[in-house]
């Protein structure tokens, strides 16, 4: 098995169930010393961004080759940043589109619809979350960053309720004049 860390030097690994665990935690300690992040993990020339340590672990008697993509601090918060705006201008308009369905009967497509909606709000809850990480503790991007989490979550809140009472005007009315103008907001923030 060979690993390597970006453009680093490939490290060859002879006994991979005797020397792999030392190995990977050397790399690891490497990458957090140099204060980086994992960005995402090729294996085999398959990418993956989580679980990955698992998949290793699962497969180790067959992987070939393990390349760990790292970036800086500023790296990771531009790249978050920008892969949210991106989300943020087709998800908008998408759950406003959505929304308009609440109003009405739902059909089971409407329902499906709804529920990747609320997946693609976790992602951009999580996403918030790894930013609130990254950005430095007095910096007013933290600050802004958690002022959107708060609202997006007591929002979030908010919808959890109404939908466990049923009542789906509730959620549609809580979608369009709460969260779409918050996540408008913040997309017109980071522009």
């Amino acid at each position: 098995m060979e690993i390597k860390v970006d453009q680093a030097e490939q490290i060859s690994i002879a006994d991979v169930n005797a020397e792999f665990e030392k190995i990977w935690a050397d790399c690891l300690k490497e990458i957090y010393h140099e204060d980086r992040l994992i960005h995402h993990v090729e294996i085999d020339g398959q990418i993956f961004y989580s679980d990955y340590e698992n998949i290793i672990k699962d497969n180790l008697d067959v992987i070939k080759e393990i390349h760990i993509i790292t970036l800086s601090r500023q790296e990771s918060i531009t790249d978050t940043e920008n892969t949210l705006s991106e989300y943020l201008l087709k998800y908008i308009p998408g759950m406003e589109k959505i929304n308009n369905k609440l109003y009405g009967d739902l059909s089971p497509e409407a329902w499906g619809e709804f529920a990747t909606g609320l997946e693609g709000l976790q992602w951009i809850v999580s996403s918030l979350e790894f930013l609130q990480h990254l950005y430095e503790s007095d910096s007013k991007e933290l600050a802004l960053t958690q002022s959107y989490y708060s609202q997006l979550t007591q929002t979030i809140r908010v919808l959890d309720e109404e939908m466990q009472n049923n009542n789906l005007v509730a959620v549609a009315d809580t979608i369009q004049y709460e969260l779409l103008p918050c996540l408008s907001d913040f997309l017109s923030n980071k522009k």
